[in-house]
């Protein structure tokens, strides 16, 4: 299962079996690509690569050394984005693999917890 922190809104942390069906998201992952926390685990992320071929990369286990991926990736309304993606591998006693892993935006300041957004005063 995901870490204790799986529902921390800086951290986007999704889980998805090797067919790419989403077996998990936190709040963060939902708010990312537009998803309710309850209807997640209908949709497959294959559906949130811009480029199909990157899923397949990104799936294959061939190069289990490669952890980080950047990648464009779009959410429901079809806006994409540019996003590093971090897996990783776990596999069960049965041989099914699981990827585990955390996305977040590049090019966009991350704001924590205690920052507020600057409003325009003008």
């Amino acid at each position: 299962m995901m870490a204790e922190n799986e529902n921390n809104l800086d951290i986007a942390r999704f889980e998805v079996n090797q067919s790419g069906r989403i077996l998990s998201g936190n709040k963060r992952f939902c708010r990312m690509f537009g998803f309710n926390e309850s209807e997640v685990v209908w949709h497959y992320i294959t559906d949130c690569y811009r480029y199909h071929g990157d899923w397949e990369m990104f799936s294959s286990c061939e190069n289990l050394s490669q952890t980080k991926f950047i990648f464009r990736m779009r959410n429901r309304k079809g806006r994409s984005f540019k996003c590093c993606l971090s897996r990783e591998i776990v596999q069960d006693a049965d041989g099914k693999i699981t990827f585990r892993n955390t996305v977040s935006r590049l090019g966009e300041p991350v704001l924590s917890k205690e920052q507020a957004p600057v409003a325009d005063t003008h």
